[in-house]
């Protein structure tokens, strides 16, 4: 589940740069925007409007412009700082990760239900956002843990030891301590 909710948190960083912000860029950098279209970037945004029925993406209501603009200030840049915390399976993961999973879930809750109530998205576009849903919440989940986040990795221990101490620790294959 961990390898899994560090390539999603990658992949959103990835996926929001170079897909999502599309939405705004007309607006906030429309130099930028024209870059993307001359990068051919455009093009896979408007065939998933028209094989998908995203309608969202297609139409941009404000009220979707300004929760992309919420997810490329907030989201993308913890997405990049969480998905090598999680890699590195630091616990100071935790608390940016319940900030990120819960301003994620909450931007969904409008998206899915404009999706969920309209008859133009497909089948597939409503799963794919639905990602966006479940490893947020499995992210939730697993930072409320009360224990903790990631298991303790093996480290080297140095001791200063007697050589009775050490022809013990050989033969039993435990260190007990000294005196």
């Amino acid at each position: 589940l961990d390898g899994l909710i560090a390539l999603y948190l990658l992949a959103h960083g990835i996926i929001a740069i170079l897909c999502d912000c599309q939405s705004i860029l007309p607006d906030v950098a429309p130099t930028l925007y024209a870059r993307y279209k001359e990068a051919g970037l455009t093009v896979p945004v408007q065939q998933w409007v028209e094989q998908e029925g995203d309608f969202l993406v297609g139409t941009n209501p404000l009220w979707f412009k300004a929760t992309i603009a919420g997810e490329v200030l907030l989201q993308v840049p913890l997405c990049f700082v969480l998905s090598y915390g999680w890699f590195k399976a630091r616990q100071w993961v935790r608390t940016p990760g319940l900030m990120y999973s819960v301003h994620v879930l909450t931007t969904m809750v409008p998206i899915m239900t404009e999706l969920c109530v309209d008859a133009r998205p497909t089948l597939t576009c409503k799963l794919v956002y639905g990602i966006w849903v479940l490893l947020p919440a499995l992210m939730l989940l697993r930072c409320l843990e009360p224990s903790p986040l990631f298991r303790s990795r093996r480290c080297t221990l140095w001791k200063i030891a007697s050589p009775t101490d050490v022809e013990l620790w050989e033969k039993s294959g435990l260190l007990t301590g000294s005196s």
